[in-house]
């Protein structure tokens, strides 16, 4: 069960889940008070068992289930670089996550990366799992449904992007180049460092541009998923 099947949990990760992977469903749990919830998807030919809380938390492992949980077919998604970097898409983009420690940070991340149809995210091999129950809380299921690898090194991925033809973007509060003056290119790697340490001095100077978000206030950092959120969303629209 544990390669083919995965538990998930929540109104809302169960109803992304329904929109768009029905048939991945096995079964549904729920307490008695997701009767108004369940009556909506009786006619989707689920199974259903009314279950109780300590059921419910016992399967989870957690309290955060919101009284429904489902046991679902792990859903299928491109994860192979190469196939992706052979596809047809003109402008791909890329985001390299290097030693994201904190759940909530990672699950918006990965939340914000699949609501702009990111064509990968390549985790280091420091990040925290994304698989972790709390993640799927946070990335609201989008850490099912996303593409992602994770690599032992950056170094090497970075180099092999490269030879891709892929342009590397770091990203450094200090830089003098302007995110909102950046004419970026159609095929990026966006590198986002830990809130802690930022990027490394070597993967800096890996970098093909370091770019920063003109501040105007008198704080002079974001939180990464923040800034990740910033970034992306200019990416796409430049592009």
């Amino acid at each position: 069960m544990k390669n083919k099947f995965k538990i998930i949990f929540g109104k809302n990760i169960i109803s992304l889940i329904l929109k768009y992977y029905l048939k991945n469903i096995k079964i549904i749990f729920y307490e008695k008070k997701k009767k108004y919830f369940i009556k909506k998807i009786k006619n989707k030919n689920l199974i259903f068992k009314k279950k109780n809380k300590i059921f419910l938390n016992k399967i989870c492992g957690n309290n955060y289930h919101q009284g429904i949980v489902s046991i679902i077919k792990k859903i299928k998604i491109n994860k192979n670089i190469k196939k992706i970097i052979k596809n047809k898409k003109k402008k791909k983009i890329f985001l390299i996550l290097n030693k994201i420690n904190n759940i909530n940070n990672l699950g918006s991340c990965i939340r914000t990366s699949n609501a702009l149809n990111i064509d990968l995210i390549i985790l280091s091999k420091k990040c925290i799992n994304k698989n972790n129950k709390i993640i799927l809380k946070t990335s609201l299921g989008a850490n099912l449904i996303t593409p992602y690898i994770k690599v032992k090194s950056i170094k090497k991925i970075i180099k092999y992007l490269k030879k891709k033809n892929f342009k590397i973007i770091g990203t450094w509060e200090k830089s003098k180049l302007n995110l909102f003056n950046f004419k970026f290119p159609k095929l990026i790697v966006l590198i986002m460092g830990s809130e802690k340490n930022g990027i490394s001095k070597t993967i800096k100077k890996m970098c093909d541009f370091i770019i920063s978000i003109p501040m105007l206030g008198k704080i002079n950092n974001l939180n990464v998923s923040v800034a990740t959120g910033i970034f992306l969303y200019e990416i796409i629209k430049n592009n």
